[in-house]
């Protein structure tokens, strides 16, 4: 019975049954060039599942069409990370993604037209998938790095610079 019981557990294990989901933003301000410097790393399974809603024949890592996945993904972090500042919205210039093992990392900047005194951010990548979805931003400016934890119940934060 307990050999039983230990190769059911093993192979709960090995079905992935446990999976966590969580993406991670990095947010730099680069006052000297007037910029915010995004890095966004999704799983790249979550990514395709957003992507497959419009097309399921959709594939990336390698994409199977790169200027459609491009104009999608883009669309996709438009309508889910919401920024503003001196309360005027901040467009998102989607640059790119690259693959690293199972991970998406894709780059977006915003210009700015103001030195940030404060800056409101919306993060709901993925809420719309999975229950317990969480959203890590860090945000860097100079020598300061902020750290926040965002969930379907709290998917903004506000910040003085």
């Amino acid at each position: 019975m307990f050999k039983i019981g230990v190769a059911l557990l093993f192979i709960f294990f090995l079905e992935g049954s446990h999976k966590f989901y969580v993406s991670t933003s990095v947010i730099e301000y680069k006052e000297e060039e007037k910029t915010l410097q995004i890095t966004s790393q999704i799983f790249i399974d979550d990514l395709e599942l957003v992507l497959k809603k419009d097309d399921p024949s959709l594939r990336l890592a390698p994409d199977n069409r790169k200027e459609l996945i491009d104009s999608l993904v883009n669309q996709y972090f438009e309508e889910k990370i919401k920024m503003q500042s001196n309360s005027k919205p901040l467009k998102l210039n989607y640059l790119g993604r690259e693959y690293k093992n199972d991970i998406a990392v894709n780059y977006i900047e915003i210009d700015l037209e103001d030195t940030l005194e404060k800056i409101e951010i919306e993060n709901k990548l993925l809420l719309e998938f999975f229950d317990d979805q969480k959203n890590i931003i860090h945000f860097k400016h100079k020598q300061t790095r902020k750290s926040f934890l965002l969930h379907k119940n709290n998917s903004y934060i506000s910040l003085d610079l």
